[in-house]
Order: structure tokens, then C-alpha cells, then sequence
């Protein structure tokens, strides 16, 4: 019987996983216009920071219209929220990171 509800929770756990891919690529866009140009100057600390808070109303808001869509209402939304919401801030954290401008390296002169 243990072996039973280790599948239910291997299912469980896919569930979940796919519902917060889903709801973070659905989520990231809203949040890039949020957060952009402010993140640009910030810190990697910062910016995270700056991210994770303008994001949490995104995401939650997406996983409500999501778990609708797919009638996923026994799914635990805290789990999905947390993944979504980490998803969210790394993806956007990168952009942000990768549009600064990379200074010119100088050659010494000879």
C-alpha cells in the first residue's frame, strides 16, 4: 500500500511542477514591465529583492486563472506559488542582469 501513495505523490509533485512552469512563463512578461528599467541599476541583491516583491501579485493572480483552466482546485497552491514565484524572479533577475552594458575592455599600450 505504501507504494500506492508514493505514486499519488510522484503525480502530486508533477502536478505541481507543471502548473508553476506554467503559470511563470505566463507570469514573467507582466513582471518584466513591472520591474524594468529600475532593476537595470540595481544590485543582484537588489534586484531580486525588487523583483520577488512586484512579482508576488502576478503570480498569485496567474495561479488562480490557471488552476481554473485546468481544474487543478485539489492542487496545493502554496507549493505551486513558491516555484512559480522563484521561476519568476530568476528568469527576470537574468534579464535584467544580461541588458547591462558590458564595459570595453581597454589593452594597455605597449
Amino acid at each position: 500500500m505504501q507504494w500506492i501513495q508514493q505514486i499519488r505523490d510522484w503525480t502530486q509533485q508533477a502536478k505541481v511542477t507543471e502548473l508553476a512552469e506554467d503559470v511563470a512563463a505566463r507570469s514573467v512578461d507582466s513582471v518584466w514591465q513591472r520591474v524594468y528599467p529600475n532593476v537595470i541599476g540595481m544590485t543582484l541583491e537588489e534586484a531580486r529583492g525588487y523583483t520577488r516583491a512586484r512579482a508576488a501579485v502576478v503570480v498569485s493572480d496567474r495561479i488562480e486563472v490557471a488552476a481554473a483552466q485546468q481544474n487543478l482546485a485539489h492542487v496545493n497552491p502554496a507549493r505551486v506559488y513558491a516555484l512559480a514565484l522563484d521561476t519568476v524572479v530568476c528568469r527576470t533577475v537574468t534579464h535584467a542582469m544580461a541588458q547591462r552594458s558590458v564595459p570595453a575592455t581597454r589593452r594597455q599600450a605597449a
